[in-house]
């Protein structure tokens, strides 16, 4: 048995936030005081704390085979999905710069904070045909450019996401069904072997 784990911690950063949120909150009532640091200090403690707190939530849920879906997929999948993304990111920050090289007189790519958000959203399917309008002056370019982006994250790098977690949680069913199967047998109950073999054909 674990006593300290991830979600220990996560917890106790959360509590601290929360008590601290909590304390600003009633200064802020007993001096009648409402500047916006403060107001900005509270929301963002408590809203951190709430965070932590809802986050810990799996925790629980990891503890019923019917509801641990989640916990499998970031045991399993989160490591996977990180190396990619680091793969990825140099790619991703070319795209950025060349958007704020070609188009930088379009609203979408007038600084990198904005080149960073457009091309996200456009990879998440959002503000696809706004994007080609605000930089359709630079010609046939801006439509290659979108393209491209478009081809290449949406239909490639999504693709590949999705294969990083789908093997991730099969091979972690996989492998708790075979530990299943091998408590089975070493406590000698072959009729419940039997059944989960039947099981495993119907499946």
């Amino acid at each position: 048995m674990k006593f300290f784990d991830l979600f220990f911690y996560v917890m106790m950063i959360g509590n601290v936030f929360q008590i601290f949120g909590s304390i600003v909150a009633i200064y802020q009532n007993l001096v009648q005081t409402n500047t916006n640091i403060l107001l900005g200090i509270r929301q963002s403690c408590i809203g951190f704390g709430a965070m932590c707190t809802w986050f810990c939530l799996i925790k629980y849920f990891s503890e019923n085979k019917q509801f641990k879906a989640t916990t499998n997929l970031l045991a399993e999948s989160t490591i996977g999905v990180f190396k990619f993304v680091i793969g990825i990111l140099p790619l991703y920050i070319a795209f950025v710069f060349l958007g704020r090289c070609l188009f930088w007189k379009s609203e979408k790519f007038e600084s990198t904070q904005h080149a960073f958000v457009a091309l996200f959203a456009i990879v998440g399917g959002d503000i696809l045909d706004e994007t080609y309008t605000d930089i359709a002056a630079e010609g046939f370019l801006s439509v290659v450019f979108l393209t491209v982006w478009i081809v290449l994250f949406m239909s490639s790098v999504h693709n590949v996401f999705i294969s990083i977690i789908s093997n991730g949680f099969r091979n972690k069913f996989l492998e708790e069904r075979y530990q299943e199967l091998f408590d089975l047998y070493s406590l000698g109950d072959r009729d419940a072997v039997s059944k989960w073999n039947i099981n495993e054909k119907e499946m």
